[in-house]
């Protein structure tokens, strides 16, 4: 199973993942899930908080998310949608 997170801003001013309960390291690959439904894979670049309940990585997107494509988890599977 896929660890699973929530974006969030980070310090520097640019996007990570929130990731509550989960331990991950660098190179590790997430799924990232947006309030609006959007969910994309990430893979984790960097760790920039880490307390006992959660933590806040930073990210690169992989290649299916740089061309905009989000996976639909209501059962039809993967849902390309180019910008």
């Amino acid at each position: 199973m896929m660890t699973t997170g929530r974006p969030c801003k980070l310090k520097t001013g640019g996007w990570g993942v929130r990731i509550t309960g989960d331990r991950v390291r660098v190179a590790d690959t997430i799924r990232v899930n947006a309030r609006n439904g959007k969910t994309w894979t990430a893979t984790v670049s960097g760790i920039e908080m880490e307390t006992h309940e959660s933590m806040i990585v930073s990210t690169t997107q992989t290649a299916a998310r740089r061309f905009g494509d989000t996976y639909n988890e209501g059962g039809d599977g993967y849902n390309p949608q180019w910008n």
